[in-house]
């Protein structure tokens, strides 16, 4: 058995890493703004050791639209060291971790259990893991978070078995590395050390005063930069305009809620007052607690978990869920699983770990539910649920075999669990390779490198070369596909974002670079009903959407293209680069 379970354990650590890496640059279809934004830090940082906004060595990276976390895009730069600056380079890491985490959930498993089938199980079901799987093939933070996360319970659970300085001092940096992986750890962090600490507490208060100091010691060392980027408005900047406590956003809807109350009651009066019950029920702090609770709620809705998933095409899958069907069954077995062993009291250290995996399961949507940018689940920020699911997918499988006592029965459920899995992965893998890119091309953006690279060999032949926002910001993917570098400071960085600046004209709202390259809103009735605007020398690379509006404007303008995408998927937008002129 030992020799199987080696095999058995090499065959697990190659699919994971196969179904990670596999055709990775094109699956999914191409690069979104993100992952070129990220690439395009990494390679300024690579260059000039500084974000592309000019600060040196950043705690967080300076975006156009955000401060991003930072520990993602030096496993970027490091990445392109390996492989140059390439599509590949920027999704390589996401890979790497995601293709950890499934032996680090394994070994999680069998540092709990002593069990090489249980672990291996472990190892198998999270490999083929559709969340994991598609979080691992584009450049998301979150695979970064996850793995730290796991690591850091590893080590958590080594340290009270060995009582190893060491490991704790490990277990703390990894639990910390986490947000700086990914923003929405830091608050899953703060809400699950309460737990660690509770259910932990009798070996806690049984430590040497000198553990103690260097854990806290270490905490707040390893947490003073992310403190000092807070209280500058950069580590909680997004949060700052997601968050459901913007009070103001919910009034609109509180008095249309309220109205509709004055015509049941007083339908023939106006300038009525809102009744004292409908104050109560209708306030922009009952909206508020219902949002969060819808959000929360949601979450664990088998709709979203089993059949359809996120709702977004670039985080979900449109018609597959993020868990496979039979893990439905085994979630329900592992949580009777849990409660026997809860109730028995066999294992004081596995019922530790029992009780901590259900606060993880419980706490992990509270971020996600704070914010208000998503009408339905999502998935980046849900992600952490994946390890106590799959924990008790496992716990699941131990508890069956537990019941099943014949060891015929036992070998046909190995084989029966084997041949299930493998029919509901292969049927989502196929549905992921074939199916998924013709609907989710346009939420992946595909088509916009491809214009970028093909107006770039007309630069020379146009003065003025403006890119519409109409589909997408051109400006990310300009940046990266062109290897934008400007000259450097005195002080050795580089800040592209000094020499793209604001411009707005008569028809244009945007940024431009060098009064040559323009990204933004183009008002195309003001443009073609002022002649003197319009010149030969302007290439626009447009989508169809702005094609559309420039066909139904009065007296529209000829219309030569000189390029289009190719119409490789079924819901891809496509874009064109075009001359506009006056007809004769």
């Amino acid at each position: 058995m030992k020799l199987l379970s080696k095999i058995l354990l090499v065959l697990g650590i190659f699919l994971s890493f196969f179904l990670r890496f596999s055709n990775l640059s094109s699956h999914p279809p191409a690069l979104f703004s993100d992952e070129v934004d990220a690439g395009y830090q990494a390679y300024v940082f690579n260059q000039c050791h500084s974000d592309y906004h000019g600060n040196p060595y950043p705690t967080h990276f300076h975006s156009f639209a955000d401060w991003r976390t930072p520990f993602y895009l030096y496993s970027i730069a490091l990445s392109q060291k390996v492989f140059g600056d390439t599509d590949f380079s920027i999704r390589f890491p996401a890979a790497l971790f995601g293709a950890l985490i499934p032996l680090s959930l394994a070994y999680l498993v069998y540092t709990l259990t002593s069990h090489p089938f249980i672990a291996l199980s472990t190892l198998f079901i999270s490999a083929i893991n559709p969340w994991l799987f598609h979080y691992s093939r584009a450049g998301w933070e979150v695979t970064g978070m996850l793995l730290s996360v796991t690591l850091g319970l590893i080590l958590w659970l080594k340290y009270f078995s060995s009582k190893k300085l060491i490991n704790l001092i490990l277990s703390i940096i990894f639990f910390a590395s986490s947000f700086y992986f990914y923003a929405t750890a830091k608050l899953f962090i703060v809400l699950i050390a309460p737990c660690l600490l509770i259910i932990w507490r009798k070996e806690i208060i049984k430590l040497s005063r000198r553990h103690l100091i260097i854990a806290l010691f270490s905490v707040l060392v390893i947490s003073s930069p992310l403190i000092v980027d807070t209280l500058r408005g950069r580590a909680g900047f997004r949060f700052s305009y997601i968050n459901i406590f913007q009070l103001n956003l919910y009034q609109p809807l509180v008095d249309s809620l309220r109205y509709q109350d004055s015509l049941i009651s007083s339908s023939d009066q106006i300038g009525v007052k809102p009744s004292v019950t409908s104050i109560i029920f209708h306030n922009k702090y009952s909206l508020l607690i219902s949002k969060f609770t819808n959000n929360y709620f949601s979450a664990f809705s088998t709709n979203y978990l089993f059949l359809t998933g996120d709702g977004h095409l670039r985080q979900g899958f449109g018609q597959r869920g993020n868990l496979l069907f039979p893990d439905f069954f085994l979630i329900g077995l592992g949580l009777i699983g849990v409660a026997v062993d809860l109730i028995k009291k066999k294992s004081p250290r596995l019922n530790q770990f029992h009780f901590l995996m259900l606060c993880i399961l419980l706490l992990s949507p509270i971020p996600f539910s704070f914010t208000g940018d998503s009408p339905y689940p999502q998935s980046t920020r849900l992600i952490i649920m994946t390890i106590p699911l799959i924990y008790l997918i496992t716990i699941g499988i131990r508890f069956l075999f537990s019941v099943v006592k014949l060891p015929i029965f036992k070998r046909f459920l190995v084989f029966f669990l084997i041949f299930i899995y493998s029919i509901y992965f292969l049927d989502f893998n196929y549905y992921y390779t074939h199916q998924y890119p013709l609907i989710s091309a346009k939420s992946w953006h595909y088509g916009v490198k491809e214009t970028i690279l093909e107006s770039l060999k007309y630069q020379n032949k146009f003065t003025q070369i403006y890119y519409s926002n109409s589909y997408e910001s051109f400006l990310p993917f300009f940046y990266w596909y062109t290897r934008y570098l400007p000259p450097q400071s005195p002080n050795g960085t580089c800040n592209s974002a000094a020499n793209t600046v604001w411009a707005n004209t008569n028809f244009f709202t945007g940024m431009q670079i060098n009064h040559h390259y323009y990204f933004g809103s183009l008002e195309w009735s003001q443009l073609l009903s002022s002649p003197e605007l319009l010149t030969n020398q302007q290439l626009f690379a447009i989508s169809q959407s702005d094609l559309d509006r420039i066909s139904h404007i009065q007296s529209p303008p000829q219309v030569d293209i000189l390029w289009q995408t190719n119409k490789k998927y079924t819901e891809q937008e496509k874009l064109y680069l075009v001359t506009l002129s006056r007809p004769n």
